[in-house]
């Protein structure tokens, strides 16, 4: 047994490593090196908690996004929706509309470097799609070779797109127009123009080129399968077998109805539900859709340097004591779970919990 150690992971933002303990096996095409055990440890304590103790509460807005440079929105807009509540004020249906403009747009951007800056690169390669490669040759390659064309187009589409955030948000990263009760910026004429000159563009991109390069890996899944189940003697599907872990899909909703707002709010005052007003819903899929419930959210310690009595503890009673020197613990990261088991969350948990297990996209 072989022990690879990949730290810092370079496609994130530095703090994460992984340690994979490996074994050899013999099958008919020959002896293989795989993978046995794989762990994946948070190296950076953080404790965003314990800065912002005995600060403003409004003040989570402007620190929390500091969590992340690259998905710095969600944290902003999740600790503004909670200053909501706290001080039980709510947005006017202008101000909702303006947050998720701002949001969608922050949305199309990460989902973007997503696909093709951060697994992108190895995704062309094993399906020998030089698009998502990246431009190695420069523009020339681009434009003769078709070498990085998606990947280079991806780099000006999430400028676009966050430009929308800017506009709206004042600055991007980390927008600065949001308040508790609503936003303090007007919905003029030319951030109104701007903004649908901008997102045409991007969604010019996400229909057409996105979609078809999606298409293509699809289209070559097969054959990858092929090449590994031959290579290894395993049965390997293809792409739908790499990455799949747990059964159970989570989904919190996104982009409220802003007239409707009262539907988006019931869940934070302890009502199980759907938030089926919006356009992304809530739900907790577990073979069957159910409603999704914030009291059977826990956060557990066993294997993060915490001390224990930190564990099990429901995330508006959470404990933040650091203790590095646990025995068995390899990460700063705590470990939550829904319903004590662990639930995948994302797009795909999101596509499940709003459309159900029958869909299908189609770009015009």
């Amino acid at each position: 047994m072989a022990k690879v150690i990949v730290d810092p992971v370079t496609r994130i933002e530095g703090h994460l490593g992984v340690t994979l303990e490996t074994k050899d096996i013999t099958t008919k095409t020959g002896t293989w090196t795989i993978v046995d055990k794989a762990y994946c440890h948070t190296n950076l304590f953080r404790g965003f908690e314990i800065i912002l103790k005995g600060r403003d509460p409004r003040d989570a807005y402007f620190i929390t996004p500091r969590i992340c440079g690259v998905c710095h929105a969600v944290h902003g807009e999740a600790s503004m929706q909670a200053l909501d509540h706290a001080y039980g004020v709510t947005p006017p249906p202008a101000a909702v509309l303006i947050r998720n403009i701002m949001f969608a747009a922050f949305y199309c951007y990460d989902h973007m470097i997503h696909t093709y800056l951060l697994v992108g690169p190895e995704l062309g390669i094993l399906a020998k799609h030089p698009p998502m490669l990246p431009p190695v040759l420069g523009k020339e390659g681009v434009v003769k070779l078709g070498l990085g064309s998606s990947y280079a187009a991806c780099v000006e589409m999430q400028r676009i797109a966050n430009e929308v955030v800017a506009l709206w948000g004042g600055k991007a990263p980390f927008p600065v127009c949001e308040y508790p009760g609503g936003v303090t910026v007007k919905p003029t004429l030319d951030r109104i123009a701007g903004t649908i000159a901008r997102m045409s563009k991007v969604w010019h991109f996400a229909a057409k080129t996105m979609y078809n390069d999606i298409l293509t890996l699809r289209e070559q899944s097969a054959h990858i399968g092929e090449v590994v189940s031959s290579l290894l003697d395993i049965d390997f599907r293809g792409l739908e077998d790499l990455g799949p872990a747990y059964p159970y899909k989570l989904s919190y909703g996104l982009f409220p109805d802003h007239e409707n707002y009262d539907d988006w709010v019931a869940l934070q005052n302890g009502e199980p539900g759907r938030r089926k007003s919006a356009v992304i819903h809530a739900g907790a899929w577990d073979g069957d859709f159910k409603d999704f419930d914030l009291s059977k959210i826990k956060e557990y310690v066993k294997y993060s340097k915490y001390d224990d009595s930190c564990t099990g503890l429901h995330p508006s009673e959470g404990k933040t004591i650091p203790k590095k020197d646990k025995s068995g613990a390899y990460a700063w990261a705590k470990a939550p779970r829904y319903d004590d088991k662990p639930y995948e969350v994302g797009p795909f948990a999101r596509m499940v919990n709003t459309f159900g297990l029958d869909w299908t996209f189609e770009a015009t």
